[in-house]
């Protein structure tokens, strides 16, 4: 269940993401609302008629079950876990996992803590108005941002964003219209009503860490030594970046979106700043520097991919991996540097479906 704690209470629930767009849309373009809060605007109605949220979607992956409307349509696990994506019309997700703006509800999970916010020092987007609330009695917020135009998303694109708090990661649940008000198919109280029904069934993973499975490293001997694996032509973009810590070794997962199949270069170096020389403070006793090959600079990348927006990623637990960092795009070559302990032995390994360049770093 969701409950509000600031100005919103008292509000029917379909009502408190109008009022966030009813700010935005002012001929003031800033919100007044107290302490920052999201604007109080009872009368600002949705003309429309509520939809029924009359079906249900579990994903077992991510631990949570929501209601939608039953004539909807949402996507099965495969690409992306189940109940990632809700819409009107059926859901043809790309292979890239990268989710074109045009979708109606789309929940996912990223492994940022609560409390760090990405949207905060994102120069692509403006804060309009924010709002403490629960969801199943966890800590969350409501987020209405807007697109400034620097980035891959157009200049007004509003965005209505949930973000709840799940131990160190968080589930992300939002819907996107443009300035005049035309939404993608939800509207601003329907996403509110669909969290409003979200009861978390399990850990963030899915299942009870005591039960979750065993993940094993890749296979091969690992070496303090270079390692590196040929490209062919293509156009290819790291979207996102993994850290997690296993039983004698962590892992770092790079998920590659494209045309082509990656290669890469890793080794243990100095950490400079390709292209500049400059060099770039890493946390850690030694730096592994992974250089993926094919990598293209996001204005000459298609519109329905977008790069990895990290620059600096915290290793989560007591392993070798201390934190993975951000360095550029320079004559194709996309760098990054993960800080480790020591010269831990490595393997590196590129697997597919998704396609994705994976690093393990192995314990003493």
């Amino acid at each position: 269940m969701l409950h509000h704690s600031g100005p919103l209470r008292g509000i029917a629930l379909p009502l408190a993401l109008s009022g966030l767009l009813a700010a935005a849309c002012a001929d003031d373009p800033e919100p007044e609302a107290p302490d920052g809060g999201v604007e109080d605007v009872a009368d600002d109605e949705d003309d429309r008629e509520p939809l029924a949220l009359d079906a249900s979607c579990t994903n077992e992956e991510l631990g949570f079950t929501i209601d939608y409307p039953g004539d909807w349509h949402v996507n099965e696990d495969g690409t992306l876990p189940a109940c990632s994506v809700f819409d009107p019309e059926p859901v043809d997700l790309p292979e890239d996992r990268n989710l074109p703006t045009d979708l109606a509800v789309t929940v996912r999970q990223e492994r940022v803590a609560f409390d760090e916010p990405d949207h905060e020092d994102d120069p692509t987007v403006e804060v309009r108005a924010s709002e403490s609330v629960t969801v199943d009695g966890r800590d969350a917020e409501i987020v209405m941002l807007r697109a400034t135009g620097d980035g891959l998303h157009a200049e007004g694109l509003v965005t209505h964003r949930y973000r709840v708090d799940r131990d160190g990661q968080t589930l992300v649940a939002e819907t996107h219209e443009s300035d005049g008000g035309e939404d993608h198919g939800a509207g601003r109280g329907l996403l509110d009503v669909m969290m409003d029904s979200l009861e978390f069934t399990a850990s963030p993973a899915g299942t009870p860490e005591d039960e979750q499975a065993v993940v094993e490293p890749l296979a091969g001997e690992p070496s303090t030594q270079d390692t590196e694996a040929d490209s062919g032509a293509g156009t290819l973009a790291v979207t996102d970046v993994d850290v997690a810590a296993h039983e004698g070794f962590d892992r770092v997962t790079l998920s590659i979106a494209g045309d082509g199949r990656a290669g890469w270069f890793a080794g243990y170096d100095a950490s400079t700043s390709q292209g500049s020389g400059e060099p770039v403070e890493v946390e850690g006793e030694t730096v592994l520097r992974v250089a993926v090959t094919m990598a293209t600079l996001p204005p000459d990348l298609p519109e329905d991919i977008e790069p990895w927006d990290g620059e600096r990623l915290e290793a989560p637990g007591d392993g070798v991996v201390t934190e993975v960092l951000d360095d550029t795009i320079f004559e194709g070559h996309h760098v990054l540097f993960i800080g480790t302990t020591g010269e831990q032995p490595f393997l590196v390994e590129r697997l597919d479906d998704p396609q994705r360049v994976v690093i393990d770093v192995h314990h003493d």
